[in-house]
């Protein structure tokens, strides 16, 4: 019976189907007459009916590519489930420190009360890893992957601080012993990381084993046993963070070296601050052959390239004596310029950050080894010639770091006034209007540089230029009228002032340039008002009428020029 109607729902199906396959010819017939007809007939504008036949089809076709292309509201409306995220991820991780802080105490309270004696304390520790591990491939096992990856990191971390506690604090082993366990605790707990690609996990023992020292106290510390410890833990998770490409465990291993070694200079070891330094520079040449053999994390690299370089010179200033800094920082900067020239004539990409920590390296060591008053010139001339280089490799890094250093340079012996012809600071001074006069006419007429912001830049340095000039002028004029009286003073710079205005509205009538034309009729206007405010309450009579006819002299030549130029 029930194979009857099935049977014959079938054949209701088919008939269905045959009546809409029928209909479907009808359609396409039609279809294909009005395609005929509208072949053999002229263009002729669009009638309503088929206006309206297009939308619709274009409605349909709209609704057919929207099927195949997700909703972005759809998107939006996946939320994270925080109280799930909390519980399952954050919080394991949180109180596996806890734990680990409350087994420490529960051993010193046992210890402290006579229960347990130093060898069942290291056997337990051992234990309670042990037990650790287990639970935590349990765990796994049952798809609780972030619990478990917690404690599967937190047994490494136990293996390594019980491993630590037997040796610094209780003396059982000797040091290659518990150098060799704690190895072993290491390369296991990052070969389980590998295996089973947590990252989590990593980074829980990293942070572990950086914390070990602080959560083992111990009366007699080793700076020695200390740093060796940390380097090594350092080095081997950076190592296995590259390799994996951990972003996470990458900074973790680079931030926690930093923090571990200033937390413990000042709490525990402020003495035998060169091993510090020694290992922030290990760090430092890690970081930067990984950076010129890797292409991995590259932005990152180059971010920590320029920390740790930052952190070495910190350190070195202030464990080393003078004689050894400046060593250091000469041969950073004969280092770091021969690199720059390898990777500039390789044609590498990576010669931007080269080229910076070269530019920074040489500048510190000349105001290491020089007085600043006495180096001005010179550093201007190094910005200058760093910008040069990122312009012409097109390093906006470069850039950044040859202007930092020529707007230093340049902003100091501008506030930094002469008070003799021949001497250091006039010759700064000329070097800075001579970097001026590069950037103006050289520099920025480079193919490198975009032909939108040549007109602007060269405005701009033009009006610098004229401003360094006046001032440079005005000094000039102090120092040769010292021995005179001041009145003589004000009526040369007044002077001074009004021919720099008159030669600034000349060379731009020449030069076609209007930006040096307003700028000598706003010095001309200047002048004027200082003559009104300043000159004519201190001035005599005499040196009033010689002023004022030479500046009204210098205001009517200017009014001609410009009705020469208007011509």
């Amino acid at each position: 019976m029930e194979e009857k109607q099935n049977l014959k729902n079938l054949e209701n199906r088919i008939a269905q189907l045959e009546y809409e396959a029928k209909e479907l010819k009808v359609i396409i017939a039609q279809l294909q007459e009005k395609e005929r007809n509208l072949n053999e007939q002229p263009m002729e504008k669009e009638t309503p009916l088929q206006k309206k036949e297009n939308e619709n089809k274009e409605i349909v076709d709209n609704v057919s590519r929207s099927q195949h292309q997700p909703s972005h509201k759809q998107i939006k409306t996946d939320t994270i489930d925080w109280e799930k995220q909390i519980g399952q991820v954050w919080l394991p991780r949180v109180f596996i420190f806890v734990l680990l802080v409350g087994i420490l105490w529960a051993f010193k309270a046992a210890s402290d009360f006579g229960l347990i004696n130093e060898p069942v304390k290291v056997m337990f520790g051992y234990i309670a890893a042990c037990f650790l591990l287990y639970v935590g491939f349990k765990q796994i096992q049952h798809k609780r992957k972030a619990l478990g990856q917690v404690l599967l990191g937190g047994s490494f971390v136990l293996f390594m601080m019980t491993t630590f506690a037997m040796h610094v604090l209780y003396g059982m082993v000797p040091i290659y012993i518990a150098f060799s366990l704690n190895i072993i605790w290491l390369v296991g707990g990052l070969y389980l990381a590998h295996m089973i690609q947590a990252e989590s996990l990593a980074v829980i023992s990293a942070i572990g084993g950086y914390l070990i020292p602080f959560l083992v106290v111990s009366a007699s510390p080793n700076v020695v046993t200390f740093v060796s410890f940390e380097t090594i833990l350092y080095l081997s998770f950076l190592l296995f963070a590259l390799m994996k490409r951990y972003t996470v465990l990458y900074q973790v291993s680079f931030w926690f070296l930093h923090l571990t070694l200033f937390v413990t200079s000042l709490l525990m070891f402020s003495s035998n601050l060169e091993v510090y330094a020694v290992v922030i520079f290990i760090q430092h040449l890690f970081i930067l052959t990984v950076y010129l053999v890797s292409s991995i994390f590259v932005k990152q690299q180059i971010s920590f390239l320029f920390i740790s370089f930052g952190f070495a010179l910190m350190w070195a200033k202030i464990a080393f004596n003078t004689s050894v800094y400046e060593w250091i920082l000469l041969c950073l900067s004969v280092g770091y310029v021969v690199l720059s020239l390898y990777a500039w004539f390789r044609k590498q990409e990576k010669r931007a950050a080269l080229l910076v920590l070269a530019t920074f390296s040489f500048l510190f060591f000349l105001l290491q080894y020089f007085t600043l008053e006495h180096i001005l010139g010179l550093l201007i001339i190094q910005g200058l010639v760093s910008l040069y280089f990122g312009i012409i490799s097109k390093s906006v890094l470069q850039q950044i770091g040859g202007w930092f250093v020529y707007s230093f340079a340049s902003i100091t012996t501008f506030f930094t006034l002469f008070d003799r012809l021949l001497s250091i600071e006039f010759l700064n001074w000329l070097c800075l209007l001579g970097s001026l006069y590069v950037l103006l006419y050289y520099l920025f007429k480079l193919p490198w540089v975009r032909e939108k912001n040549r007109y602007s830049l060269s405005q701009v340095i033009t009006v610098i230029s004229l401003v360094v000039l006046v001032v440079f002028i005005t000094n000039i004029v102090d120092v040769v009228m010292t021995p005179y009286p001041i009145h003589y003073y004000y009526m040369a710079v007044s002077f001074a002032w009004g021919l720099c205005s008159l030669a600034s509205i000349i060379l731009g009538s020449k030069l076609k340039n209007k930006s040096i034309r307003v700028f000598g009729l706003s010095l001309l206007f200047i002048t004027v008002a200082k003559l009104i405010f300043i000159d004519l309450y201190i001035l005599s009579i005499f040196v009033r009428a010689v002023l004022f006819i030479g500046l009204g002299l210098i205001g009517i030549v200017v009014s001609r020029l410009y009705y020469k130029g208007s011509k």
